[in-house]
């Protein structure tokens, strides 16, 4: 007989649920909205790489999921006085991520900037680079090309993980000794 596929009581709560400030890990029944949001980290020590690097004056990172939805993390090496500046920003990255080219072009703060796009089995994602003067060489673009298709690897196989069912035996049918 097949064990009933529940979530456990007792010792198997959580363990947030047991110690206060605790952080537990994903499991089938928590939404991906309630797991522990990795993907940020990776996006910010990638556009630290990319910058230093590069020494970039814009460098975002768009990441379109299934359950988060968009985020955007953006980078500026000054402050923008426009308020609605984001706006733009966002708006650029958001057709930049539905286009069909890997590689594009925006003008975004009076500076050409690339966009570089990379998907996943459940995310998509571009990237937003560029500087002012010295404007980016080719060999530049091409090494921001690189890490950029990288970074956005990264970022896609962490929302896989954090999105995949956890706890199920491959195939999704549970497994039991007759």
């Amino acid at each position: 007989m097949a064990r009933e596929h529940r979530r456990p009581g007792g010792l198997g709560r959580p363990l947030d649920s047991i110690i206060a400030g605790a952080r537990s890990g994903p499991d089938e029944w928590a939404p991906a909205t309630d797991r522990t949001p990795a993907i940020d980290a990776v996006v910010a020590a990638g556009l630290d790489a990319l910058d230093i690097a590069l020494d970039l004056d814009v460098a975002g990172y768009l990441h379109v999921g299934p359950d988060r939805g968009p985020h955007l993390t953006i980078r500026l090496a000054a402050p923008v006085p426009d308020g609605g500046a984001g706006f733009a920003v966002l708006e650029a990255a958001a057709r930049a991520v539905e286009q069909d080219r890997p590689v594009g072009r925006v003008r975004l703060f009076d500076i050409d900037v690339v966009t570089i796009v990379t998907a996943g089995s459940r995310s998509r994602g571009v990237h937003l680079i560029g500087r002012g003067e010295p404007a980016l060489g080719s060999d530049e673009l091409e090494v921001a090309r690189r890490l950029c298709l990288a970074l956005g690897g990264a970022c896609h196989t962490v929302e896989e993980a954090w999105t995949a069912p956890v706890g199920r035996p491959f195939g999704g049918a549970e497994r039991t000794a007759s």
